[in-house]
């Protein structure tokens, strides 16, 4: 396992990738990322767990969680990855609220299903904010901001799905807890 230092001119940043089966160690990095596989079928490790994914599932990988993705044989996969700072997010009003799932998700699967109304809303997010940035459309930083916003509202849903579906009543109380810990912790961390 190895740290890759990722390095993003801004807080943010969509980036078309497609991946091989080279056989690579896990990585960690400090940054946020979604991938939202497009193209093929690929597997994705997660420390010791596997995910098969499909064209239209997400993956959410929580910082210095070590991960890696790994094609099928002779069909490279294609995918967007969403890669930010909590710094953007912080910003909004409730954001610590949208970080929630990459800090406080650890026993949650990273995977949100393709055939989901969230994970289909997501792939479209990232669809059109790579294809800003590649049709140079006026205002592309601004429009990304706006999907990455609205990504994250998404995967908001469906992780307050889940932890709704897994223990009712104390939803609230951990979801506020840990949204303390996150603001006041991220915002720390990043003043000094």
């Amino acid at each position: 396992m190895y740290v890759e230092q990722l390095r993003l001119s801004r807080s943010f940043a969509f980036s078309r990738v497609w991946g091989s089966d080279e056989e690579h160690d896990l990585h960690v990095h400090d940054c946020l990322e979604i991938g939202v596989l497009l193209d093929h079928e690929l597997e994705y490790r997660f420390g010791d767990r596997i995910y098969h994914g499909r064209p239209g599932d997400v993956f959410l990988c929580r910082p210095f969680e070590p991960h890696w993705s790994y094609a099928h044989p002779d069909k490279p996969f294609e995918a967007i990855l969403v890669l930010f700072t909590p710094s953007p997010v912080l910003k909004l009003p409730d954001g610590s609220r949208l970080l929630m799932p990459f800090y406080a998700g650890r026993g949650m699967s990273p995977l949100i299903p393709g055939d989901t109304t969230y994970a289909k809303a997501i792939a479209k997010a990232a669809r059109s904010a790579a294809e800003a940035q590649e049709q140079g459309q006026t205002a592309w930083v601004t429009r990304q901001y706006m999907h990455l916003i609205d990504i994250l509202l998404q995967v908001d849903g469906f992780f307050s799905d889940q932890m709704e579906q897994a223990a009712p009543r104390r939803t609230n109380t951990i979801a506020e807890s840990v949204g303390y810990i996150v603001s006041h912790y991220i915002i720390a961390s990043f003043v000094h």
